[in-house]
């Protein structure tokens, strides 16, 4: 989750995501990168010099959601602060569920996430 919520002006598109790719599947990233920024929305961030970071973060394994030796839901949070210039304007709470897989090096993995509703 720290990975994949700080954002900044100064990195390259989607830089977040990039740097999540390492605990992801290739499906999360190529999913999360669809819904990722735009070259339109990225450029909008780099003028007003914005930025997000995450505290409070907490994760816990869904006990309502099915569950395998190689599969889990997970239910992610944050506190996420947004910043224009370095200096705090806005923060909001975070809230993900995603599937987590175990991968064939027996690594877990985040995988797709999930829409309520």
């Amino acid at each position: 989750m720290q990975q994949y919520c700080q954002t900044d002006f100064e990195e390259e598109i989607n830089g977040n995501l990039i740097r999540a790719a390492a605990y992801a599947t290739p499906g999360a990233t190529a999913a999360d990168t669809t819904r990722g920024d735009t070259a339109q929305s990225y450029q909008q961030m780099r003028n007003q010099k914005l930025a997000t970071r995450c505290d409070q973060i907490e994760a816990k394994i869904s006990p309502e959601a099915p569950a395998t030796p190689s599969m889990v839901y997970v239910q992610v949070s944050a506190s996420r602060t947004q910043l224009t210039a370095s200096r705090p304007f806005q923060t909001l709470p975070l809230v993900s569920t995603r599937r987590v897989v175990r991968g064939g090096d027996g690594r877990w993995l985040v995988d797709s996430g999930v829409d309520a509703g």
